[in-house]
């Protein structure tokens, strides 16, 4: 169920707090591993950018699971 009471965590931010963080990765690591432009994944993020609709699977290198929730 989705709160109400506030905005919905943007992907950007749930990548960095969920999964690069706790791994000790950084954005620069991530990208390589996710073979994405580090300044594609930097404003995704920063929230600046969007979700691609390639980028969930290029986030299952990473994550270690089929993200898929936003395709």
């Amino acid at each position: 169920m989705m709160p109400s009471n506030r905005a919905p965590t943007h992907p950007g931010e749930m990548l960095l707090e969920e999964f690069l963080k706790p791994l000790g990765m950084t954005q620069a690591e991530a990208a390589r591993q996710m073979a994405v432009p580090l300044n594609r994944l930097n404003e995704l993020i920063t929230v600046v950018g969007s979700v691609l609709r390639q980028t969930p699977g290029d986030a299952d290198t990473i994550i270690g699971y089929r993200v898929g929730m936003y395709n």
